[in-house]
């Protein structure tokens, strides 16, 4: 994922996206879409909501994303 970096991206950006991608990755990996929530990816991630919800509107958008 990191080669979808936007030029000029900053990299705490970049960072911060991978590690919701990774924690999402593992989770959707341990249960169906439906039983993952936010607080959960963010928790794995460590990070707060504030963090995913700058990234992601929702799980599903994120969803979305992985899966390009």
């Amino acid at each position: 994922m990191g080669d979808m970096m936007q030029k000029n991206e900053d990299p705490r950006i970049t960072r911060s996206r991978n590690l919701i991608i990774d924690a999402f990755t593992e989770l959707i990996s341990e249960k169906d879409l439906q039983n993952i929530y936010v607080k959960e990816i963010a928790n794995r991630a460590n990070i707060n909501r504030a963090t995913f919800y700058r990234h992601f509107a929702n799980k599903e958008e994120l969803y979305k994303y992985y899966r390009v």
